[in-house]
């Protein structure tokens, strides 16, 4: 906004041509309500389609027991075949583990995670309490005609939120490769 506003005042004070909106300072609210509104559309625009940051945070803080909201965010991660968004729910005990180790080598997992995590439909079809107060989740995963069942390991991290912390891909071969 802040350059958008500067390249008109440069165009309304002539030192460039041609002229970009209307003559005088009346072309430049003009310009600047416009762009407003783009932005703002934009932004709700996105928020509608994608969800928010604050959205998913909220939704894995608020489900301490069960951590419900945390394999809805992580399925839907790798249903989409979101990197960003994968790393939100992906972590440990100690926090996300986009915080805790290299970006390069995070990205390497991710992409192996949303390889064999791709899917058309998932079910939770068993939940228990695990060691050391983790959550065991049995997940059945069909993408096209290949179903297969695995186990998520999901642990509570700081602040309540709650990560996935490892996810079997062995039982997924068949997604991975696909």
């Amino acid at each position: 906004m802040l350059a958008a506003s500067a390249a008109f005042v440069l165009e309304l004070t002539g030192v460039t041509r041609p002229r970009v909106a209307g003559e005088g300072w009346a072309g430049f609210v003009e310009f600047l309500a416009i762009l407003a509104v783009f932005a703002t559309l934009g932004r709700y625009s996105a928020e509608v389609l994608f969800g928010s940051v604050g959205d998913a945070l909220r939704a894995g803080v608020s489900d301490a027991l069960t951590s419900l909201a945390n394999r809805r965010g992580f399925m839907a991660a790798a249903k989409v075949q979101s990197m960003q968004s994968l790393s939100m729910w992906w972590g440990d005990s100690q926090g996300a583990t986009r915080d805790l180790i290299a970006k390069d080598e995070l990205e390497k997992r991710e992409l192996i995670m949303l390889r064999c995590l791709k899917h058309d439909r998932y079910d939770v079809v068993g939940d228990a309490l695990g060691t050391g107060g983790t959550r065991d989740v049995i997940v059945n995963v069909k993408y096209h005609d290949s179903e297969n069942t695995t186990h998520l390991t999901v642990v509570a991290g700081p602040h309540s939120r709650w990560y996935v912390q490892n996810v079997d891909l062995k039982p997924l071969q068949s997604i991975c490769i696909a």
